[in-house]
């Protein structure tokens, strides 16, 4: 498992709900933040795409990289069903 720090709206703090918890949730701003246990960070890309834009990957650069990956993949299939 990998250690993802996260940081969401409070509108989607239920990802917290959906992973492991790593550590405390604590609140900066208008974010909740903490980390998550993640099983694989290729599928990490779909949980976060779910919340559209209201949950930011901010560790490890990895697991950004990946949920990077999804949503270009997601945006190419996208574009392509317009066709």
């Amino acid at each position: 498992e990998k250690r993802v720090k996260i940081a969401v709206q409070p509108e989607a703090s239920e990802i917290f709900w959906n992973f492991p918890s790593y550590s405390e949730i604590v609140r900066e701003g208008d974010e909740l933040v903490g980390y998550i246990l993640v099983g694989s960070l290729r599928a990490l890309g779909r949980h976060v795409a779910r919340y559209g834009g209201m949950v930011r990957v901010l560790e490890p650069a990895e697991a950004k990289e990946a949920v990077r990956q999804f949503a270009n993949a997601a945006l190419l299939r996208s574009a392509g069903d317009e066709d």
